[in-house]
């Protein structure tokens, strides 16, 4: 398995422990900008987005990462 997928598995997980009273989507948006910040090693979110997008982590497309 890719090791991305690995990471966003496992801390998926943990964030559902470590924040219980956060909804569904806030979590899964806290774990994507999480681990694009790390595999994009920027902050940046445009590079963020590109980075998710271009591993498949993301089904965000280039004309809305352009328009954020």
């Amino acid at each position: 398995m890719d090791a991305p997928v690995l990471l966003w598995q496992g801390w998926k997980r943990q964030v559902k422990e470590l924040f219980p009273g956060l909804h569904g989507h806030q979590k899964t948006m806290l774990v994507l900008l999480v681990i694009g910040m790390v595999l994009a090693g920027s902050a940046v979110s445009q590079r963020v987005a590109e980075d998710l997008s271009g591993r498949g982590l993301s089904l965000a497309k280039m004309p809305g990462i352009e328009r954020r």
